[in-house]
C-alpha cells in the first residue's frame, strides 16, 4: 500500500502508531527540517527527494533561526547524494541555461523541443529587474 500526505500530515491520528517500510520526502529541499521528522520518524528507513540548488523553503521568521537551511542540504553536505542528470520538462534551451548556472554543465533534457515551442513566442528570456523598484509588499 502507498499512502500520500504532507509532512506535518503525517501527524494525523489516523497514521498513530503506523510505521512504514519506506518514507520518501518529496521536494525535501524545500521542507523545514522539523516539519521532515514527522514522516522520517514512522519509517525504518528514509528517501530525501528534492534539489538544494532550486528554491529553499520560506521562511518569514527574523533572522530565520537556522530555518533556512534543510535537512536535505545538512545530508548532501554530511554524506552527499545522487544527482539525477536526465530531465523531461524543460525545452532544451532552457536545460541548457540551467544546467550551466546551477550544474556545471552536468544536466542534460531528453525532451523534444518540438512539444514545448509556440509559435511567435521566445524560448527563454532572462530579464534582470535589479534595481526596478520590484519589492514585495507585506
Amino acid at each position: 500500500d502507498v499512502i500520500m500526505t504532507t509532512c506535518v500530515g503525517a501527524a494525523s491520528r489516523l497514521l498513530k502508531g503506523v510505521v512504514f517500510d519506506v518514507v520518501v520526502v518529496d521536494e525535501a529541499a524545500q521542507a523545514l527540517e522539523a516539519a521532515c521528522w514527522i514522516p522520517i520518524l514512522k519509517g525504518r528507513r528514509c528517501v530525501l527527494a528534492g534539489d538544494h540548488l532550486q528554491l529553499p523553503p520560506v521562511v518569514v521568521t527574523p533572522g530565520d533561526g537556522g530555518l533556512n537551511v534543510t535537512l536535505f542540504e545538512r545530508a548532501m553536505s554530511a554524506v552527499g547524494g545522487l544527482m539525477l542528470r536526465e530531465q523531461f520538462r524543460m525545452h532544451s534551451k532552457i536545460c541548457g541555461w540551467a544546467s550551466e548556472a546551477m550544474y556545471g554543465g552536468g544536466l542534460i533534457t531528453a525532451c523534444d523541443d518540438g512539444d514545448r515551442e509556440k509559435e511567435g513566442l521566445p524560448t527563454l528570456v532572462l530579464v534582470d529587474t535589479k534595481g526596478c523598484g520590484m519589492g514585495e509588499a507585506k
